[in-house]
Order: structure tokens, then sequence, then C-alpha cells
């Protein structure tokens, strides 16, 4: 018999005939899938587990980087200068390449102590331009997220045997240390729900302009996505919000940069976390499959 997938509409679980999905990235992302688990047979997997048989890769530790080495004639990047553990500058040169991996914030903020940015700003701080470029640190992206959390009784959830000291803590780590059973060896959301709020959003002028503008598909999901997921944290899959940006604070590299993701310089952000709230809260409060029997 296949499995059942099924979607939230109105407060209520209605089942839909069709086999759950593991392809949650082909373009419509509807119904119900299984969450990413990184556990197996009772084991929890980390992404550096995979460096523990590689012999040619060294991780170090609470080592910082200071700048990229680029040549200024060539513009080619040479390597990368570190702030060691004891505050000491060290380089290393690539052989072949240099590859930039420190993150959303951290990777404009190498680049532009690197030289690499908009000539006026690095000029704040002393540091020479090497490639004067408009568009570092610019147009930073980021969900909104609006947590909606409701009070459980005791006992009904995991908190006490997960996050907080005490016997029922010291239980499951040991089952999970002994046995690999337990509420450790739980990968915690098993399934995923993506609903539509489109009909709720369409009272808002704001909202039926920039779906007009869009060729008569949702802002928030061009390509026919849903906008919220059905969790106690709405957020639209495609925030309208675009001019978040990071900026240099200090010439130190150990000082963070100044970030400003402005969430709600779009209204229509602000109007949807404000439905998806309204619509998380039906189905929690209201919902069929929420209630005790």
């Amino acid at each position: 018999m296949p499995a059942r997938a099924f979607e939230l509409r109105d407060g209520k679980l209605d089942e839909q005939s069709g086999e759950l999905t593991d392809d949650v990235h082909n373009g419509t992302m509807r119904g119900l899938w299984k969450c990413t688990v990184s556990i197996y047979n009772g084991n929890r997997s980390f992404s550096w587990m995979c460096l523990e048989v590689r012999k040619n890769v060294t991780v170090l530790s609470k080592t910082n980087s200071k700048r990229l080495l680029i040549n200024e004639v060539t513009k080619k990047c040479l390597g990368v200068e570190v702030l060691l553990p004891n505050d000491e500058a060290h380089s290393f040169r690539a052989g072949y390449e240099t590859i930039v991996s420190s993150g959303v914030f951290e990777n404009p903020k190498l680049l532009m102590l690197s030289g690499i940015g908009r000539q006026a700003n690095l000029a704040k701080f002393d540091i020479k331009t090497i490639v004067d470029s408009a568009h570092v640190g610019q147009n930073l992206l980021d969900h909104g997220i609006l947590a909606h959390v409701f009070p459980l009784e005791y006992g009904n959830s995991l908190d006490h045997h997960l996050l907080r000291a005490g016997l029922e803590h010291d239980a499951a780590v040991s089952t999970y240390r002994w046995k690999n059973k337990g509420p450790y060896t739980s990968r915690l959301v098993g399934l995923v729900g993506l609903p539509r709020i489109d009909d709720r959003l369409m009272k808002y002028p704001e909202y039926i302009a920039a779906k007009e503008a869009n060729g008569g598909l949702d802002p928030f999901g061009p390509a026919e996505q849903p906008l919220s997921r059905s969790t106690s944290c709405p957020y639209p899959l495609r925030p309208q919000s675009r001019s978040g940006m990071v900026e240099l604070n200090s010439a130190d590299p150990l000082v963070q940069p100044e970030i400003n993701l402005n969430f709600f310089a779009n209204d229509l952000n602000i109007l949807a976390l404000w439905e998806g709230i309204r619509w998380a809260d039906g189905v929690l409060m209201t919902g069929e499959g929420m209630k005790d029997n």
C-alpha cells in the first residue's frame, strides 16, 4: 500500500493520495516529506567525520583568517594570512587554489579586509583597494523567521530529556551511550509540510499588486512554491527584502562586521509573517489533527 501524503488546509488535515516524496528540490515543494536524517543505527553523524580518514587534510582550530594574499598586478589570490591561537600571524601559500568558505557574513568581511570592495568604504579603515567592487557585502538576503511558542504540559515534550539537567536528562544520556537508544537517537522533526496561504494574502492590496507584477504567480514562490512551512515558525521561502548588507566596523579581523539583514524593507514580508502566524494558530489551536483523544 503506498504511503499517504497529507496537506494542511484551513486548520484541518486532508488526506491526499500519492507517495511521500524524497525530492524536496523538484521546484514544487508540496505536501509532506521526510527530514534529512544524520542518525544511522543510533549513531549521530557530523560533517567533520569525513576528515577522519583523510591524511592530507589539516584542520587548525581557534584560527582566524586575517586577509587573503592577492597579487596586486595579476589580481590572483596566492593564499591566506591567518591569526593563530597565540595571536601570531602566519601565511599559507596555495599550491593550486584558495577556497574562501567562511560563511555569508565572514566571506565579504574577509574580501574587504583583503582590499576587495567599495573603495570609499575601504579607505575609512586605511585598507588599500586592490579590486574596486560595489557588490561585495551588498544585496544580502535572508529569511525572517517569527518564532511562535506554545507552552506544553510537563511530560509532553523532550525538553527535560534533552536540554535540562535532571534525572530524565541523565537517563537519556546514559541510554544513548550504553545502547545507542532513547531520545538522543531521535531526529526530533520527522516530517515537514508546506501549505499555501495565497488566499489569506489576497485581501492585501500590496500582495495583489506584487502578484500581478509577477505574472500572476505568488511573489514568495514564483515557481508555484508554497509560502511557509506548517510549523510554529512561519517564514517566506523567498523573502522580498533584498537590501541587506555587511560592512566593516574595523580593520581588525577579530571585530565583527556591521550586519543589517533589513528583513522588513518590504512590507510584503510583514504581511506574510502575520498571516503565517494566524494560519499556524488555527492549525495548532483548532485543527482536527491537534485534538486530544
